[in-house]
């Protein structure tokens, strides 16, 4: 196994603390399934270019969606986190 150390604003951390409590689980445990299932996700091959389902759409343009894009790039234009593939995320992890 390797370490992984992230920093959360105030507010993800709040939102991860209160969905680990929501599944019984330690916060962890949430971030390790959340990572593990985008990577599932991932490994399913979805056609990212469309055409989308309403639902997709939906979920792809809902507002905390956009919002934590948003957030994220000026984040990574700031100096602050760093960006990686899916596959230097999977190495990471593994």
């Amino acid at each position: 196994m390797t370490s992984l150390t992230i920093q959360l604003d105030d507010d993800l951390k709040a939102r991860l603390d209160a969905l680990a409590s929501e599944r019984g689980q330690s916060l962890l445990d949430t971030v390790y399934n959340l990572l593990n299932r985008n990577i599932e996700i991932d490994d399913e091959d979805i056609d990212l270019d469309g055409p989308y389902t309403e639902e997709e759409e939906a979920l792809l343009y809902s507002p905390e969606n956009v919002e934590a894009i948003l957030k994220a790039a000026k984040e990574l234009d700031e100096g602050k986190g760093i960006l990686v593939t899916v596959e230097e995320l999977r190495a990471m992890i593994k």
